[in-house]
């Protein structure tokens, strides 16, 4: 929480590298029918997206005086009122619709409740508000329901769950709503991916908020069935203030996964890479052995950066300076190992002009990446 090409062509194992003027926002066979029975076995696509909570959070996390929390969340939730998720889920869908991913890791999978009157101010701290405002998960799956796409969420974590009074003139008999926000990440599969053994997990070293309580980070995973190859699936999204608690969940994933032989992608919203001052985490999974997708991919210089659009949504033109959300493999030939390394595409989404065009708004405050490994031996296309 932000403080909260195609195959060009593989043909009897030989790469026709492509160049980014090949990609337009994303590349995508549009006989999916094909993709899902025939080729299967032969290639496995997948997606990381944040999908941003809808407004910058750091003025809460960072207010010292708790008698100004109100003034702060009421200033946030107009922001979020007006970057407008339900419009933003069907910008998600359309991505999704195109691409088809068989795995797509989600992080600020927002759950936001309210309370009126506020009985935070009468003592009662635990978070208890229970009117849905937005069900950022159950918007998303509605609308690629409505695009007649069967996915399904096979795993979740649950990061922080935190309440707080946010001023509200409407509200009586005292100006207070209480905002409830409940941060999870999630892995979504397509209908045909068989997934067992999910799991999840909340790091230990979390980040201290001035506001009086802590920002936890997390992981999901499942072992996922994709055709005849069976791959660990993981997303997370690690702390982008401090870069030495992010590093430290870095770490504790790094040993999560250490024992693990099969193949694994691990897929998020890192906060550290190429072109932010933030560099440790991202050098920490190279050296355990994790390969970035991004780099590996063939004929383009493209840097692939994602991260930033403005808080509000409102720039007119993307205007991305980091690479942060990263697809990192270990293992990966080992899906088929006569092929050996497969070959890899991978292209950013939620960046273009376009994107935001279509439905007047961007889609989140980072551009999310999609990654493809095809096997040249297995399958055609």
């Amino acid at each position: 929480m932000r403080p909260f090409s195609l195959l060009c062509g593989v043909a009897a194992g030989l790469l026709v590298a492509c160049t980014d003027g090949d990609i337009t926002g994303v590349s995508e066979p549009t006989d999916h029918a094909s993709d899902a029975s025939m080729l299967a076995a032969s290639r496995l696509s997948v997606m990381t997206r944040n999908l941003y909570v809808g407004a910058p959070l750091e003025p809460i996390l960072a207010e010292t005086d708790h008698d100004a929390i109100p003034v702060r969340a009421a200033e946030a939730w107009a922001v979020l009122m007006a970057t407008d998720f339900p419009t933003r889920a069907k910008a998600f869908a359309a991505e999704i619709d195109h691409v088809r991913p068989h795995l797509i890791g989600l992080q600020e999978v927002s759950l936001i409740r309210v309370q009126t009157p506020s009985d935070i101010v009468f003592g009662n701290l635990a978070p208890n508000a229970a009117d849905t405002a937005l069900d950022f998960l159950g918007i998303l799956l509605g609308e690629l329901d409505a695009l007649g796409l069967d996915y399904r969420a096979v795993a979740i974590n649950e990061n922080i769950d935190v309440e707080i009074p946010r001023f509200d003139p409407t509200a009586t008999p005292i100006p207070l709503t209480d905002t409830r926000l409940t941060d999870y990440d999630v892995v979504l599969a397509r209908g045909d991916v068989a997934v067992t053994n999910p799991g999840s997990g909340t790091y230990q070293v979390a980040l201290p908020a001035p506001a009086g309580f802590d920002v936890h980070r997390g992981w999901v995973g499942v072992d996922a069935t994709v055709g005849d190859m069976v791959v660990r699936f993981v997303s997370t999204h690690l702390e982008s203030d401090v870069e030495a608690i992010q590093l430290a969940q870095a770490q504790e994933l790094i040993q999560l996964l250490a024992a693990e032989t099969r193949p694994i992608v691990v897929v998020g919203d890192f906060n550290s890479g190429p072109g932010r001052n933030q560099v440790q985490s991202y050098e920490s999974m190279q050296a355990a052995g994790y390969g970035d997708a991004w780099t590996a991919r063939p004929g383009s210089r493209e840097a692939g950066n994602t991260c930033c659009h403005a808080g509000d949504l409102s720039n007119a033109f993307p205007d991305m300076r980091e690479r942060i959300d990263l697809v990192f493999t270990r293992n990966i030939e080992r899906l088929s190992p006569a092929s050996g390394k497969p070959v890899i595409m991978a292209w950013t989404v939620g960046d273009r002009a376009q994107d935001r065009k279509r439905f007047g708004i961007w889609p989140s405050d980072h551009a999310g990446v999609v990654a493809r490994f095809v096997f040249a031996n297995i399958g055609k296309d």
